[in-house]
């Protein structure tokens, strides 16, 4: 049976009270203000004398790797499907999740998939989205890795890069979903029948579809980098190296910042953990990043959910 939207909402809502994650929320944000409060003038500044020219060339390539990691997640989904799905369809319901990750939280954004996207049971919405996560924080911990090693180690960064890949890829040649399915047999009958729902969609997906999956994500990270270049040319005492060097940075502390999983889309844990990683970049360096990364993710997201709204509608729909 199809879980519904509402039933998984109301189980992430006892994930956490509402007030803790208002209160980590709001402390993360003052902790950041505290550390940046003596360089305001800088920041000022500096957001003063940006160029306005590279900083809408690092929203568009931002936009473009944004799609292209949507490209990744439909080429997860769409074998799980008991239905087709034209893409315009999937890009909404992707991109509104997207757009909920940031309030009230991700959790809701799937909700909504499972809810709206009736192309798909709920253990293949649940499957491709876990799947698709895993590999954007594998990979974001891969290319982040890559971009720091690279001005001292350019072969190092080399070599971790194909050997991570290859890894990504052999991991899931192996039966995966089948060893999963095996160990859990002995467990917990709940835990069996979790595990059996969503190793079974994930069972349809082919060695060419870890393939292009893969292969469409490190596409968007090479684009995403592309677009940090940008933003670092944006600012007149940065460049484009040091826009890499500090979107790996941003990456990590966006890890640290969903790892967490207290406060929507890390909001204050993001922004306190890019700063305690910032070593090499002023105040003012730093509070651009913080505010291009948070404000660039949203903007985009905003945007995207925007273009592909037309498409909310299912083709069989009764309404359409």
């Amino acid at each position: 049976m199809k879980a519904s939207a509402e039933q998984i909402a109301g189980k992430s809502r006892r994930l956490l009270p509402r007030w803790a994650s208002i209160l980590v929320s709001s402390i993360s944000l003052l902790l950041v203000v505290f550390l940046l409060a003596d360089a305001r003038s800088e920041i000022a500044a500096q957001l003063s004398r940006l160029n306005i020219g590279f900083l809408l060339l690092g929203l568009g390539l931002g936009m473009t790797a944004t799609f292209v990691g949507f490209l990744s997640f439909a080429a997860i989904l769409v074998p799980m499907l008991d239905a087709p799905m034209r893409v315009g369809r999937l890009g909404h319901l992707h991109f509104t999740a997207q757009l909920l990750k940031h309030l009230p939280g991700r959790v809701f954004g799937i909700a909504y998939q499972i809810g709206a996207g009736r192309e798909g049971s709920s253990a293949a919405w649940i499957a491709a989205n876990g799947l698709h996560i895993l590999l954007t924080l594998y990979t974001a911990c891969l290319v982040s890795a890559c971009v720091l090693l690279w001005p001292s180690h350019p072969v190092g960064a080399a070599i971790v890069l194909a050997a991570g890949s290859a890894a990504w890829l052999l991991a899931w040649r192996s039966p995966l979903p089948q060893r999963l399915l095996r160990w859990s047999e002995g467990k917990h009958g709940r835990v069996h029948r979790l595990v059996r729902s969503l190793t079974t969609p994930m069972s349809r997906l082919g060695n060419g579809d870890h393939l292009r999956i893969l292969g469409w994500m490190m596409v968007s990270w090479a684009v995403y980098l592309l677009a940090w270049a940008g933003y670092g040319l944006a600012a007149t005492d940065l460049g484009a190296l040091e826009g890499m060097l500090m979107s790996a940075r941003y990456n990590l502390a966006w890890l640290v910042g969903y790892v967490t999983l207290v406060t929507p889309s890390g909001i204050g844990i993001r922004e306190a953990a890019f700063l305690a990683m910032g070593d090499g970049f002023s105040a003012s360096q730093l509070a651009y990043g913080a505010l291009i990364g948070r404000l660039s993710l949203l903007l985009i997201d905003f945007m995207l959910g925007l273009i592909f709204l037309p498409f909310h509608v299912a083709p069989n729909d009764d309404t359409e």
